[in-house]
């Protein structure tokens, strides 16, 4: 059986990063329940920093780990158990035992709560042009966007940032980079109740940046009459994937891809769902405009 790891495998580690790989797979091939994996590879991420010598710090420590995290998780097929099993843990690890001061870069040591510089080293990870490969850059966002599902991060930007990276680059009837098609689709699939109640809010973002995080893209540029965070905006991604849906169905049968237009439709259907969902419920979200530009992801 070949390792979803074989990549990694491959290359030559370094030092410091061979036995936090090690540690990290055996609780991925643990034999037992998915619950019971995420319990240990919660308690793997605490061992790493519980054990560290006194002069290595936190901040280094949860650098490498998480980065390993990444790269591993960069390696998992969207559609494998192992995605869920890395958002459990986060979640089982987000309840743990703080850890105490003991270095100057986090003078308040670690509170497990704030998943510390995961964000960061998220947001380095997923610029797809870290990526030669794109399946890669393609399983991370699938477990971004089950993390932000999830309710264990927010956000929000990113699956702004992909959609107008797709839906507000490109025409309906254009050719779309596969990749970049299926990532879109993705973010709605995996996420949309989360998505459109963050849209719902009728406050414009405020901050230094709100253009470069929340402006829209090339091809909708100018368009005044749609709010950065609107429904307005949602619903002109739903007329995309509609029009989308309605040229791949129209294509000549040898050409079309059967999987792309399955996408393509669950997207649009998930979109319609999440709407009906929404007026059974309050318009409650507790995302902030205000975002780090650290974990905003290039574009």
């Amino acid at each position: 059986m070949v390792s979803l790891f074989q990549s990694l495998e491959a290359e030559d580690l370094l030092e410091e990063e061979k036995p936090i790989f090690d540690v990290l797979k055996a609780s991925l091939h643990y034999p037992s329940t998915p619950n019971v994996l995420a319990q240990r590879l919660a308690d793997d991420i605490v061992f790493f920093c519980r054990s560290a010598r006194e002069d290595e710090d936190y901040e280094a420590i949860l650098t490498l780990v998480w980065d390993m995290a990444f790269d591993m998780i960069s390696c998992i097929p969207s559609d494998h158990e192992w995605q869920d099993v890395w958002v459990n843990a986060l979640e089982f690890l987000r309840v743990r035992e703080d850890l105490p001061p003991r270095d100057e870069n986090m003078p308040d040591g670690v509170s497990w709560h704030e998943l510390p510089l995961l964000l960061r080293q998220q947001r380095a990870r997923l610029d797809k042009a870290c990526f030669d490969d794109q399946t890669k850059w393609r399983n991370l966002n699938s477990f971004s966007a089950r993390l932000y599902a999830s309710g264990v991060t927010e956000t929000s930007w990113y699956p702004v940032v992909e959609l107008r990276g797709t839906v507000e680059k490109y025409a309906s009837s254009a050719s779309v980079p596969e990749a970049a098609l299926w990532v879109a689709t993705e973010w709605v699939i995996r996420c949309p109740d989360r998505i459109f109640r963050f849209l719902q809010q009728a406050d414009e973002p405020e901050g230094e940046m709100p253009e470069r995080v929340w402006g829209l893209g090339d091809a909708w540029a100018g368009k005044e009459d749609v709010g950065l965070l609107s429904v307005e905006r949602w619903n002109l991604w739903k007329k995309w994937f509609s029009e989308k849906k309605e040229k791949l169905s129209e294509a000549d049968s040898g050409t079309v891809d059967s999987a792309t237009l399955g996408r393509v439709s669950e997207a649009l259907e998930k979109m319609c769902e999440a709407e009906e969902r929404a007026k059974c419920e309050p318009t409650t979200d507790g995302s902030k405009h205000e975002v780090d530009e650290q974990d905003v992801p290039a574009i």
